[in-house]
């Protein structure tokens, strides 16, 4: 809840609460009621104040849940298998979700390292929308594993921890952890390309 709501809600609160000390008050000095209620009015002009009021913030508070609600929410499941990646995007908000796009990014980075404008896919990325329930999967070969990265660590560094999968939508983009068990693949892979290398290197001054 927001701080204008807090503090609306603070307000009604109050207002409440003098209400039924002033009732509680009158109760206790019948005495005392004609002084009070020539100045402030009957206690029923104000409770029903209070009950309009209290009639607003519900009306606003519904209105801005139902906004706040009918916003479109994207999630992303990984699966590391044996033929690659497969990656499926899920759309769980109220509104429809046009799918534009799907990358590798960086926590420490505004780079991108493109998957859906890529060969990488076993298929060409599927731009369209989804509606609730409704999912897009995708499948990153194996086979492309060191080449993705490589051009990963060109664009991040060896800091793979923090790489991201990024998917945007016509109205936002939603990133999310890259799955850790193809970041160690892909740390594997550069690790047996640099023993490869060392090892022709050192094979060739022979």
């Amino acid at each position: 809840m927001t701080k204008g709501w807090v503090g609306l809600l603070v307000v009604v609160s109050s207002l409440v609460g003098l209400v039924v000390g002033f009732a509680f008050a009158i109760r206790l000095n019948p005495q005392t009621a004609d002084v009070y209620l020539l100045n402030l009015g009957s206690v029923g002009d104000w409770v029903s104040g209070v009950g309009a009021l209290s009639a607003v913030f519900v009306t606003l508070w519904l209105n801005d849940k139902q906004r706040k609600e009918n916003t479109e929410r994207i999630k992303v499941e990984q699966v590391s298998r044996e033929e690659g990646l497969l990656i499926s995007v899920i759309s769980s908000g109220n509104r429809p979700s046009l799918v534009t796009g799907l990358y590798i990014g960086h926590k420490n980075s505004e780079e991108k390292l493109h998957l859906s404008k890529s060969n990488f896919l076993k298929e060409k990325f599927p731009i369209g929308r989804i509606d609730f329930g409704e999912l897009i999967s995708v499948l990153v070969l194996d086979k492309f594993d060191l080449q993705i990265a490589q051009e990963a660590e060109k664009r991040f560094g060896k800091k793979f921890d923090d790489l991201l999968l990024i998917v945007t939508t016509s109205l936002g983009r939603f990133s999310f952890p890259l799955d850790s068990v193809y970041v160690s693949y892909m740390r594997h892979h550069l690790e047996s390309e640099l023993k490869r290398q060392k090892w022709k290197e050192a094979n060739t001054m022979q």
